[in-house]
């Protein structure tokens, strides 16, 4: 018995050639499913990430407000003097002449009498504790 002979034809070479582009497109297909997998992995993560700073940093400005208003209440004139008497101190605040303002950066202001009538005290104490 003899075989028939296999050799190539056109028509086999069509076959084979559309066999290997849809095996082609069925590995593009899967190679790009591999990496909208990993993007969207990559994706909520940070999302997550995002949403956990979020959480956080709403977390810090509500203690920073309340620590503000903890702090405006505290200061307020009423709470100094009860806190004053309860450590048992006996103190007032100073008489508008004897009140000095300062800047930011801890210079007086300008033109301001108090500061002028204390360094001309300073300068009266400093001559009568030479004589």
């Amino acid at each position: 018995m003899s075989r028939k002979n296999r050799k190539y034809t056109p028509i086999m070479s069509v076959k084979t050639a559309r066999a290997m582009n849809f095996g082609a497109v069925i590995v593009v297909l899967a190679v790009m499913v591999i990496i909208n997998l990993g993007a969207k992995s990559g994706c909520e993560k940070l999302v997550v990430s995002i949403r956990n700073k979020e959480r956080e940093y709403n977390r810090l400005e509500e203690d920073r407000v309340r620590a503000i208003a903890r702090w405006d209440e505290m200061t307020t004139p009423d709470r100094l003097d009860k806190a004053l008497r309860a450590h048992g101190l006996n103190m007032k605040n100073p008489r508008a002449d004897l009140q000095g303002r300062m800047t930011r950066e801890g210079v007086p202001y300008r033109d301001q009498l108090s500061m002028k009538v204390a360094k001309k005290r300073g300068s009266e104490q400093r001559r009568t504790a030479r004589r």
